[in-house]
């Protein structure tokens, strides 16, 4: 059996579509998630688990009880932590959450695996912000520099996946910008997508507010990066022995910026909107360039992105308008 924490988001729902075709999957969420990402799936809420179902459970990734509780009943082979604050403009304004989300969320899985299910695979997923600006391709050996509450928060869960990997078999990835269908509107392509489909509607002015548009970012469609995840795990061993189970990149090794993903989306419409900067888009702390390169891992897994920039904004913009079809 296979626990997804996080299993309503957009990494976790994506997921859960890859492994559940021959896989029994726990899926955890805290009760007032919408379920409208995985709804397509079989879902089954029933004490009782069923193979060919998501079988979902509610509950707290900050509430060690439960989630000691939750291992040691269900004794998962594998468990994928995807469950995250991880919007970085809401790590400025709400720190503590951040950190007690992230860092004690993924202290209380770790650490009740140790108790619970020392043999189980545990796969936790970082994040490039941890490298914060970088003028060069990044390679696994750069320095980390976090540059936010959140990179800071992913930082620690990388020194704790470091620590728990002598009593477990542990997993962490440091993943560059990935995006999709699914993906919430607080981030940038949705964020952008969303305003499009909205003008398409006439429900919004032909306006399109943005942030900091020569932001440059290496972006991996969401459905090839759950494949990279799953062969993450399934490559645990070989990573092991190389000593690379912790802190490899997962990125497309192309960096584009905000400023022309945004002209691809509008090469997609017929609405020409007037461009303005709002303040409450811009960062405090902002990473200006992050271009990944993924080679270390590519090479010990065999993963190769298979879906381009193109073609993950175009079906991220069919997503919303799907989603202002039905409002």
């Amino acid at each position: 059996m296979i626990l997804i924490t996080g299993v309503t988001g957009m990494v976790g729902s994506h997921l859960a579509d890859l492994l559940i075709k021959d896989q029994q999957i726990l899926g955890l969420c805290r009760w007032r998630s919408s379920t409208e990402n995985i709804k397509h799936l079989n879902l089954n809420y029933e004490n009782k688990l069923k193979k060919s179902s998501l079988n979902i459970i509610n509950g707290d990734i900050t509430d060690y009880k439960f989630i000691n509780d939750l291992l040691k009943e269900y004794q998962p082979e594998e468990i994928y932590h995807l469950a995250a604050q991880s919007f970085v403009p809401e790590s400025f304004s709400s720190p503590f959450a951040t950190m007690q989300t992230n860092i004690m969320g993924t202290m209380n899985i770790l650490e009740s695996v140790k108790q619970c299910c020392p043999v189980t695979k545990t796969f936790i997923a970082g994040s490039s912000e941890q490298y914060g600006t970088r003028t060069n391709q990044i390679d696994n050996d750069n320095c980390l520099n976090p540059m936010s509450p959140y990179a800071v928060s992913k930082v620690t869960c990388e020194y704790l996946a470091k620590y728990y990997d002598q009593y477990s078999k542990i997993v962490f990835t440091r993943a560059f910008n990935h995006e999709g269908p699914r993906r919430n509107r607080a981030f940038v392509t949705s964020s952008f997508a969303r305003q499009i489909a909205l003008m398409e509607k006439g429900k919004q002015e032909e306006i399109l507010y943005v942030g900091n548009l020569n932001s440059q970012r290496d972006w991996t469609d969401v459905r090839d990066m759950v494949v990279a995840y799953s062969l993450a795990m399934k490559n645990y061993e070989n990573l092991k022995k190389q000593h690379m189970n912790i802190g490899l990149n997962i990125s497309s090794d192309t960096c584009v910026s905000v400023e022309i993903m945004l002209k691809m989306l509008l090469n997609m419409t017929t609405v020409t909107p007037k461009i303005v900067v709002a303040e409450r888009r811009l960062r405090t702390s902002d990473v200006t360039k992050l271009h990944g390169r993924s080679s270390q891992f590519r090479t010990m897994t065999g993963w190769e992105p298979k879906i381009g920039l193109e073609e993950t904004l175009k079906d991220t913009l069919n997503y919303w308008r799907r989603k202002i079809e039905k409002e």
